[in-house]
């Protein structure tokens, strides 16, 4: 089974023009930022989110008057730095691999820029952030799971109070929503994921295949292929008929010749002729080195790319082999069998005493894992930009080799010793023989064509073969899941249902033991007995509670792609009565105490009770601000 892993958010910090202007330090587990409305508490979870790349993130001016958050992030044992710009639109991520303490001091070279978003050219920093938790890339037939996706789930926002289950997002929609569902819970498999993408690039070729051909077929007809095939040969033949025939006029012309008339024009054609052949054939000699170093060049970059694959196989192996061996615990020397004295230092190994390295060595890996990557997508850039040159050449090369055959015809025709007798006949013949060859050559192209689209047919059919089999692989791979997204939910709703038991009972609803609870993702609500709409304080307390029953399940299905990272917002808004909005304090602190570590739940008041103060990260009262922006 797959071992995914969680982060820890271990230092915030921003700065404006050079100057940092906060530096808050979290904890392993719960932690509570407290102080009074209007500090700026929400600005710091909503910077949080920003920099794990949230994007729909609506700043406080304070905010927006620094120049970037930066988030110090643990993950298993790797720490990386991520800096982005602060600003409402997708700005790209920065990460150095390091704390924030050295990344501050390190020039800009030494950090890697993700955009956003992947292309072709470069992975963006979803695939980044998710190949360190070991989480698969994955992809719907309506949208991309990206960071944002994941936290819309994991940030319970202030102003989206009204929402129980996802943040605010302007281009949500129910299909998006049952894709986040789905990937969370575990139920989209790499294996799934692969099937989607190669159903998505054969859909996609078998379109533009079904295009062309369509395209072919308003030149040529809707007739069949193979008669069309065989009309074409027999035109061929016949206009080869016709242009021996011709062929053998001029000649019997030329044979009666008895006095050659070259004027000194002709021979000036003749030259310029030749010339233009030069230059023409010149230039198809470059083309042909061009095509040539393209070929080359592919080659090695494929046996390159092999290489870089077989590299990244070993990377992953490597990775997998340091986590193995890191648990084995040996008691005895496995050369002498000797008893082993434990080493002192954790990070000493047991049998050498040399430091183990394990952080610094599986950081180095993943920054090689993540180098290639993206050596082996430049390279693909590189194959892809060299074939569209190798088209553009090849036809360039055609066009100048039926430019140079014309020129041929033309140097051999002016060659020719006419006769001042026949002149009349011998250019009513070359005119003709000029006809008969022009409709030999669009008879030609029509058969190249009539081939292609039979090709084409074929490997349309092909397509279409290969598309059913991947969409029937898809279908029994969706219902084999089934099953389990069932399981989970009804664990989810169940869940929810002991949360909301803890409840003080000024929602009857919420206390009743028969009490029916549905949380239902691709509409965003949950009902009890039927109903989403509640009191606001109620609405508010059921929305925190559900976010801490998805982090409950979570911990204990291992199989669930959420990490086990919660970000609390507004737990005594609304309107909550002060009765209430304690015992919603004491059940986070319970939910934190059943969590198996690592985990870290950050969350924000105004208002602190005694269950939470033990848990008080930073506070800021007396005036003080979150941003020290003077």
């Amino acid at each position: 089974m797959t071992t995914y892993n969680t982060f820890i958010v271990k230092n915030l910090t921003c700065s404006k023009s050079g100057r940092l202007v906060i530096d808050l330090n979290f904890n392993n587990g719960l932690n509570v930022i407290y102080g009074n409305n209007s500090v700026g508490k929400s600005t710091i979870l909503d910077l949080i989110a920003y920099a794990l790349g949230a994007e729909n993130i609506k700043f406080k001016p304070a905010a927006l008057a620094c120049d970037f958050v930066f988030l110090e992030v643990s993950i298993q044992e790797s720490i990386i730095t991520i800096k982005r710009e602060i600003k409402n639109s997708r700005a790209p991520l920065l990460i150095f691999f390091g704390d924030i303490k050295n990344s501050l001091a390190s020039p800009n070279d030494t950090w890697l820029k993700l955009p956003y978003n992947s292309t072709e050219e470069k992975s963006g920093f979803s695939k980044f952030f998710f190949d360190y938790l070991n989480y698969p890339s994955t992809v719907s037939t309506e949208t991309s799971i990206t960071t944002h996706q994941v936290l819309r789930l994991l940030y319970a926002e202030q102003k989206n109070n009204n929402l129980p289950i996802y943040r605010e997002d302007p281009w949500d929609n129910s299909e998006k929503r049952t894709a986040i569902r789905d990937y969370v819970l575990g139920i989209f498999s790499g294996e799934l994921y692969e099937l989607q993408l190669n159903r998505r690039r054969t859909d996609k070729e078998l379109t533009a295949t079904i295009n062309r051909i369509q395209s072919f077929f308003q030149i040529i007809g809707k007739t069949s292929e193979h008669l069309i095939e065989d009309f074409l040969i027999s035109e061929i033949n016949n206009l080869e008929i016709r242009k021996g025939t011709i062929l053998e006029k001029i000649h019997n012309l030329n044979k009666n010749i008895t006095e050659i008339s070259t004027s000194d024009n002709q021979t000036d054609e003749q030259t310029k002729l030749k010339n233009e052949l030069s230059a023409l054939n010149k230039g198809m000699l470059a083309i042909e080195d061009k095509i040539n170093e393209i070929n080359y060049e592919n080659t090695d970059l494929d046996q390159f790319n092999i290489e870089l694959n077989n590299r990244l196989i070993d990377i992953e192996n490597a990775i997998s082999s340091n986590l193995i061996i890191n648990d084995i615990d040996f008691e005895f020397c496995p050369c002498c069998h000797e008893k082993i004295i434990k080493a002192a230092d954790p990070n000493t190994c047991n049998l050498c005493k040399s430091p183990t390295g394990l952080l610094n060595n599986n950081l180095n890996l993943l920054q090689m894992k993540t180098e290639i990557n993206f050596q082996i997508q430049e390279i693909a850039k590189i194959i892809k930009d060299n074939n569209n040159n190798f088209l553009k050449l090849n036809e360039e090369y055609s066009k100048i080799k039926s430019n140079m055959n014309k020129k041929e015809q033309d140097l051999r025709l002016l060659t020719s010793r006419w006769h001042t007798d026949f002149e009349i006949e011998s250019i009513r013949a070359y005119k003709e023989l000029g006809e008969i060859e022009t409709e030999i050559t669009n008879v030609r192209q029509k058969l190249e064509i009539a081939q292609e689209v039979t090709k084409l047919q074929v490997h349309r059919d092909k397509l279409q073969s290969h598309l059913n089999k991947i969409n029937d692989h898809i279908q029994l791979l969706q219902d084999r899941s089934e099953n389990e997204r069932h399981r989970l939910l009804d664990k989810i709703n169940k869940t929810l249902k002991y949360l909301l038991s803890l409840d003080t009972g000024l929602q009857t609803e919420f206390m009743d033991p028969e009490n029916e609870i549905f949380v239902i993702f691709e509409d965003n609500e949950i009902t009890v007995n039927g109903t989403s709409h509640f009191s606001q304080s109620s609405s508010i307390l059921l929305k925190q509670l559900f976010h801490l029953a998805l982090l409950l399940v979570a911990n204990e299905e291992s199989s669930m792609r959420l990490p086990k990272f919660l970000i609390l917002d507004g737990i005594n808004d609304g309107g909550l009565e002060q009765t209430r909005a304690e015992n919603l304090q004491a059940i986070i602190v319970r939910v934190s105490n059943m969590l198996s570590p690592p985990f870290q739940i950050i969350c924000a008041t105004s208002e602190i009770y005694e269950p939470m103060q033990p848990y008080i990260t930073r506070k800021y009262i007396d005036g003080e601000k979150t941003l020290s922006l003077r």
